[in-house]
C-alpha cells in the first residue's frame, strides 16, 4: 500500500463491510478525501485483510490466504 490508511477510516471501512454495505460504500470515505480509485481499492483490501487476520489470530485460527479465481473468471 503506497499511502498509510488512518486507523479511524480503517475502522469505519471494516464497520461498513461488517454491516453488509456494497463496495462503493467502502470506497467512499477514501474517494471523498481525494484518493485515486485503484489506491483506495488497495487500501480497503488491506484494511479488511488486516481485520480478518487479527480476528483469526484472536480466535486461534490460521491467517487468511489469497485464493485464485477460477480460470473462467480470469478470462
Amino acid at each position: 500500500m503506497s499511502r498509510p490508511l488512518p486507523s479511524d477510516i480503517a475502522e469505519r471501512i471494516v464497520g461498513l463491510a461488517r454491516s453488509g454495505q456494497p463496495q462503493e460504500a467502502l470506497l467512499a470515505p477514501l474517494l471523498e478525501q481525494g484518493w485515486e480509485e485503484a489506491e483506495a481499492i488497495e487500501a480497503v483490501d488491506h484494511a479488511l485483510r488486516e481485520f480478518l487476520d487479527r480476528h483469526a489470530r484472536d480466535s486461534g485460527l490460521p491467517p487468511s490466504v489469497p485464493v485464485p479465481a477460477p480460470v473462467g473468471l480470469n478470462g
